[in-house]
């Protein structure tokens, strides 16, 4: 998967079984029944997206921010922003937008585990 590919990704099950699968480590069988039974969508529900955050809160300092204009993306209006120290004490930062809280916690959460591309490459 590219930077791109994850940044433009819509919210839906396809990312909600991505983010369970890359972030929370959750095996097939247990996010289908967590899918099905608990209806836990990670890019659509806030809840559940607060979850994947926390998950992350161990490595990562973060931050959500709303009611932004982003200039060139008028229709995406919440941030999410993860922070931390590298090993040579340099900061990593990754953030990512999303027409919602929930969808730009999910986006920022894949770019900070999944191996991506850059530019396609």
């Amino acid at each position: 998967m590219n930077q791109d590919e994850i940044l433009n990704m819509p919210a839906g099950q396809d990312m909600d079984l991505l983010v369970a699968e890359e972030v929370l480590k959750l095996d097939s069988v247990g996010w289908n029944e967590r899918f099905f039974h608990n209806r836990a969508k990670f890019s659509t529900d806030i809840r559940a997206a607060f979850e994947v955050a926390e998950k992350l809160s161990d490595k990562f300092d973060f931050a959500l921010v709303n009611n932004q204009n982003f200039g060139k993306y008028p229709d995406l209006h919440y941030g999410f922003r993860l922070q931390a120290l590298d090993k040579d004490s340099h900061i990593k930062t990754i953030f990512a937008l999303g027409e919602t809280a929930a969808l730009a916690i999910c986006r920022a959460a894949l770019l900070a585990v999944v191996p991506v591309n850059i530019g396609g490459v």
